[in-house]
């Protein structure tokens, strides 16, 4: 199953360089994922007008800690929440994620996906 982040481009060079991504995992001890359905509500409700953003695309047999689908906010909708570092070797492709005054626009190479 592939699973998305949205992390700014530059904590995403930080953590190449380390090897893991720990996103809100020292404030809310889990790192934040989004299913493809939820990526553009996600996107728009907590980045609209950040620039320079990237959604990864993330491989979850890949995950070496927990991962959880939960509704923390009983919104009534499971979000996948991540109980430990997102390791860089499960991150399949890093792609630019572009906002206009519309809101966010999936990248072209994802947007196919929403066809099928």
């Amino acid at each position: 199953m592939l699973l998305y982040r949205i992390e700014p481009r530059s904590s995403s060079t930080e953590a190449l360089s380390k090897g893991v991504f720990h996103g809100e995992l020292e404030t809310d001890g889990f790192v934040h994922l989004s299913t493809f359905e939820q990526v553009l509500r996600v996107a728009d409700a907590l980045y609209t007008g950040k620039p320079d953003l990237l959604l990864l695309e993330i491989d979850s047999l890949e995950l070496t800690s927990r991962l959880e689908f939960e509704d923390l906010c009983e919104a009534g909708e499971l979000f996948p929440h991540l109980y430990g570092p997102l390791p860089t070797g499960a991150v399949t492709r890093a792609l630019e994620l572009h906002w206009n005054e519309e809101g966010f626009v999936l990248p072209l190479e994802l947007s196919q996906k929403s066809e099928v």
